[in-house]
């Protein structure tokens, strides 16, 4: 399958309708914020999964003694999900992180 992307030649340099956006570079956007924040949450959601599993080799008898002797995060599913939690989260922020997409008043909708 080809796909062919036309551009309209505009002698400004720019697509017709899109505003020029000038911001200082020193100021963070919410997307920017929510992106880095998505690209630390990914880890921390790594990390807990990784956890889970050792509390759950450890109650078969595969690992050996788990950090947490007693208490509700001595069993794996309070670590499960947790994990499931921020990567949840991590994939909401990664989601809002993207920019808006901007259709022109000239574009023709996709056909398939």
């Amino acid at each position: 399958m080809r796909v062919r992307l036309r551009f309209k030649h505009n002698p400004r340099g720019r697509a017709r309708g899109v505003p020029k956006v000038r911001r200082k570079p020193d100021v963070v956007t919410p997307e920017e914020m929510a992106g880095t924040l998505a690209a630390l949450l990914h880890p921390a959601a790594a990390i807990l999964f990784a956890i889970a599993a050792w509390r759950l080799g450890q109650d078969f008898g595969f690992a050996r003694d788990f950090f947490v002797t007693d208490g509700p995060f001595s069993h794996w599913q309070p670590w499960f999900g947790a994990a499931a939690a921020v990567l949840s989260a991590a994939l909401w922020l990664n989601r809002r992180s993207r920019p808006a997409r901007v259709r022109l008043d000239d574009d023709e909708p996709a056909t398939s």
